[in-house]
């Protein structure tokens, strides 16, 4: 954060800040460019990161204005908030909006986790995005059910092992999971157990699969 203030000819960082000293009607801020104080009145502007999705300058023109940097001066000043530059803040905000989506919209000849023509299906993470146990339902073998998951690459192209059980029904299924925009997967594979209309043995599994939530 750079201060530009009337009574100076450069700017100056804001870790240069020695102290601030309050008299009635204004404040007092001392930093090691200059022997003598300027007051909080004369800053013209301030270079920092002001929201969430710009680094900007802006000029210093109410009241507001004023108390958001006192306030941001005493706090780091007192150590109770620490300095983030915007690269890490970018970092931070990439990696919680990254989180692994847990709830699946299916369609298609069966699906990975539940032969179903089209369902939903809510996962939960046991270990890390590689295993999940699931609740399903949706049209087909496995009307509602639950189940077991084992992913080699969760939220990419990868391998897919589970099995279901649910009230027509049970199988186990090996598929092939197939990334493609940002949430969307194409999973492509074989599944094995009692479908419906009483079948049994091998089916194929050929399904669109939009993650989200």
């Amino acid at each position: 954060m750079r201060i530009y203030h009337n009574t100076g000819s450069t700017p100056f960082d804001i870790s240069t800040i020695e102290g601030i000293d309050r008299s009635p009607d204004t404040l007092w801020v001392y930093h090691s460019g200059e022997s003598t104080p300027f007051a909080i009145s004369d800053i013209e502007k301030v270079d920092f990161f002001i929201s969430f999705y710009s680094d900007t300058s802006k000029p210093v023109d109410d009241l507001d204005e004023l108390g958001n940097i006192v306030r941001v001066f005493q706090l780091l000043l007192n150590n109770r908030i620490p300095v983030i530059s915007p690269g890490q803040y970018y970092v931070e905000r990439e990696s919680l909006s990254e989180q692994p989506k847990t709830w699946t919209l299916h369609a298609g000849y069966g699906s990975p986790k539940a032969w179903n023509f089209i369902g939903i299906t809510k996962e939960y993470m046991l270990i890390d995005d590689h295993v999940t146990v699931f609740l399903t339902g949706g049209s087909g073998t496995i009307l509602i059910g639950a189940g077991l998951a084992l992913y080699s690459n969760y939220d990419g192209t990868g391998v897919i092992c589970s099995a279901a059980g649910g009230m027509m029904g049970g199988h186990a299924n090996l598929s092939a999971q197939l990334k493609f925009g940002r949430f969307s997967f194409l999973t492509i594979g074989c599944s094995y157990g009692k479908f419906v209309f009483d079948q049994e043995g091998f089916l194929p599994v050929a399904a669109y699969e939009y993650r989200f939530k």
